[in-house]
């Protein structure tokens, strides 16, 4: 999506939310500290990656590096529009377009901050570019973590994490301790793991259910 405010174009990311969850009823093992189950959102935009470097020239030259990847910004008459905003050169986005209903149809490309595009019609680039995506931050995503931290006897320690928005910092944690004597079964929030084996440094474990989502 693209707005403009006063002429100037104010670019808005194609975003795709979703839940990052774990593979249930498969052997896993963790160290203590480590993370045992990490689920969360996270946002995944569209984009393309440069495969072979390739230079332009319209009035001065630009070189698109192999290895960088352009997000899609917006869509304008029908092209997918990609570029980094780092690629704004004498005033203008160096990028690639690529038709939105034929894949093979792709350019290098100038873009104004004002929203006009201008395709470069001679160079075909389509076997210099392909497909993927990235993950961009989020200001309001979560995570929910799960760390093994050791045991005690027949009891196994956790500590259970969630992080709401800063993903630096906690927003929520507890610590939990299970005596798993009689029931190799612990759970917490809606997660069920099927405890195998632990040691003072590391655990084996399956995940029988995932964490509750939060929303």
């Amino acid at each position: 999506m693209i707005f403009v405010l006063f002429g100037i174009v104010i670019f808005i990311y194609s975003q795709e939310r979703e839940v990052v969850t774990v593979k249930l009823n498969k052997v896993l093992t963790s160290e203590i500290g480590e993370a045992a189950v990490s689920t969360g959102e996270i946002i995944r935009n569209e984009a393309i990656k440069i495969v072979e470097t390739f230079e332009v020239k319209q009035l001065v030259r630009f070189s698109h590096l192999a290895g960088e990847v352009y997000p899609l910004v917006y869509v304008k008459k029908g092209f997918k529009i990609f570029f980094l905003e780092k690629n704004l050169k004498d005033g203008r986005y160096w990028g690639i377009g690529i038709n939105a209903n034929n894949p093979n149809e792709v350019y290098p490309i100038l873009a104004s901050p004002i929203g006009l595009v201008y395709k470069m019609k001679k160079y075909k680039v389509q076997d210099k570019v392909k497909s993927t995506d990235v993950i961009s931050p989020c200001a309001d995503c979560y995570r929910q973590e799960f760390i093994y931290s050791g045991r005690i006897g027949n009891n196994v320690k956790f500590e259970y994490r969630e992080f709401i928005g800063d993903l630096a910092r906690p927003s929520f944690f507890q610590n939990l301790e299970y005596d798993i004597t009689d029931n190799n079964i612990i759970g917490f929030k809606g997660l069920r793991l099927r405890i195998i084996k632990t040691t003072n440094t590391s655990i084996d474990f399956e995940v029988i259910e995932p964490f509750r989502p939060l929303r």
